[in-house]
């Protein structure tokens, strides 16, 4: 038990590192190429076609979360419009370079959304398709505030342990560093420190 309690938290520091750094490629990564997983689901009732569409996208610094509904009314409109549409396979689909307008999202005066958090619907309704859409558009700065900042405190704090253990090994202050090996105090005549006996 003693030793799991010994391990967790640098398992934690770990994994908190690992998370910063994926977040931080990701970041990177969306500035260079527009990526997106894409799940579709086709159903047929009677003369209509029910799409239901997930899709996450990262994109410019952002991730896209987007779940739509899409239902076709009329067979001859689903034949003008996509002439494969009942052969065209369901499943889930990796794209890249896919073109999706991030910045049309950004309307509203609230100051989540100016911090670039955005939640939005619409939907279309007409004789031959009903259309739904929901999305939710949050930027990639605050995942890597998330998990950067607790594992940087915690790098910290082990690094000026370490350094504390090395300068008192080597006869030196363990708070400034400076020469006490020679001195007959108790304490550090530079910084006052209690000086721990070796």
């Amino acid at each position: 038990m003693r030793r799991l309690l010994r391990v967790l938290p640098k398992a934690g520091v770990i994994l908190l590192l690992l998370l910063c750094a994926a977040a931080a490629g990701l970041w990177i990564q969306s500035y260079f190429a527009s990526d997106s997983v894409r799940s579709v689901r086709k159903e047929r009732a009677n003369d209509s076609w029910s799409v239901a569409t997930t899709q996450v996208q990262a994109s410019r610094g952002y991730v896209l979360f987007r779940r739509g509904v899409l239902i076709l009314k009329n067979q001859a409109y689903i034949e003008q419009l996509v002439p494969d549409f009942t052969n065209d396979r369901d499943g889930t689909f990796w794209e890249t370079d896919v073109p999706y307008d991030l910045k049309g999202m950004f309307k509203g005066g609230s100051i989540w959304n100016r911090m670039g958090f955005v939640a939005a619907s619409d939907f279309q309704d007409s004789p031959e398709e009903y259309a739904a859409n929901t999305f939710v558009l949050f930027p990639l700065w605050p995942m890597m505030l998330v998990t950067g900042l607790p594992s940087a405190l915690i790098v910290r704090r082990r690094w000026i342990a370490f350094l504390r253990l090395r300068r008192q090994g080597r006869g030196l202050c363990p708070r400034c560093g400076y020469d006490v090996s020679h001195s007959e105090s108790d304490r550090c005549p530079e910084c006052g420190e209690a000086r721990i006996p070796a």
